[in-house]
């Protein structure tokens, strides 16, 4: 069994040792009472390719009619019990609001986390919608990042689009637009933070659209999620940007000796990895020619102290940064 701890935000700590059948990584956030947590409109940073950001608490609208009538609800449909050790540490049903600083740019980091584990065991349904959005004839893409803790029993959840507003029932006739199963193959990179990219169905061009985030795993954990954006599209699709590539988090992270990240490509292409220290120092640089298919790359920390340090992946014209941590 493994720690999880949170940290309330009137400097209450509570450090909770989970049943067997809940594993997860040392988590510290910090609640917030959802009633204390207000959402915001303001457009100072909608500017650019951006149409709306959403980062847990304000959000950001850049077409005046969108911010007019803008919207973020939360919704929980099942009346479902949690199970003790959930509420124990003040988690409540539906949607819970925390946040931390954030590990790079030490920004204030808000996310909503939702629980799946119920006494008896059973099926979330708890929502997020917002919008509208008004998607451009040139199409728009919507971004956002999750985490989701334990390896096994790793919550799956759906993100729909409708036309006609955000209630349940707007949504849950449509097809999504993306879904993650309960427990997928690749669940371990999702214990960090992950960027997820989605293309915005070619239907919803020059409508004003709306989101809705369905979290509807059986009797997994938790899910997190945070920093929702929408912007002009960028040629860019599920889990793809501008080369067709899809990189993995490393995993175990934090890492003692070595790690490994994955890395999808749809053409033969050069690629390369840089590694470096939270300086900017360079420590690695290597560039090899790969062929379209999933390889993998080791990380080798064995000489490296502990801290904080990145990778750099490019292929092409595409470019991503991520972090790791090693601790020995």
């Amino acid at each position: 069994m493994r720690k999880i701890t949170f940290l309330a935000i009137l400097v209450f700590s509570v450090s909770v040792l989970f049943a067997q059948k809940r594993q997860s990584e040392n988590i510290s956030f910090n609640k917030v009472d959802k009633s204390s947590v207000s959402i915001n409109l303001v457009n100072d940073k909608a500017v650019g390719d951006t149409l709306m950001y959403f980062d847990g608490q304000y959000v950001d609208v850049a077409d005046p009619a969108d911010e007019a009538i803008f919207g973020v609800e939360f919704e929980e449909l099942t009346g479902n019990q949690l199970d003790p050790t959930m509420v124990g540490f003040g988690f409540n049903e539906g949607w819970n609001p925390f946040y931390e600083l954030h590990d790079v740019t030490g920004d204030t980091m808000y996310m909503w986390a939702s629980t799946s584990w119920f006494d008896p065991p059973a099926q979330a349904n708890n929502w997020i919608y917002f919008g509208p959005v008004t998607i451009p004839a040139t199409g728009a893409e919507l971004k956002w990042e999750h985490l989701i803790p334990d390896t096994d029993y790793s919550d799956g959840y759906k993100v729909y689009m409708s036309t006609t507003g955000m209630t349940y029932f707007d949504f849950i006739n449509e097809t999504p637009i993306y879904t993650r199963a309960d427990n997928p193959p690749n669940a371990a990179q999702d214990t960090v933070w992950q960027d997820i990219i989605v293309d915005v169905p070619a239907a919803f061009a020059g409508q004003q659209a709306y989101f809705g985030f369905q979290h509807d795993a059986n009797d997994m954990f938790i899910l997190y999620l945070t920093r929702w954006l929408v912007t002009e599209a960028q040629n860019v699709s599920v889990k793809n940007m501008s080369q067709d590539v899809f990189v993995s988090q490393n995993y175990p992270n934090p890492v003692s000796t070595t790690s490994v990240f994955s890395y999808a490509l749809d053409n033969n292409v050069d690629v390369k990895v840089e590694i470096y220290d939270i300086t900017g120092r360079m420590l690695v640089s290597e560039t090899m020619h790969k062929a379209a298919g999933t390889h993998t790359y080791t990380i080798n920390a064995e000489e490296l102290p502990n801290g904080t340090y990145f990778y750099t992946f490019e292929a092409g014209t595409y470019r991503t940064t991520k972090k790791f941590v090693v601790v020995k």
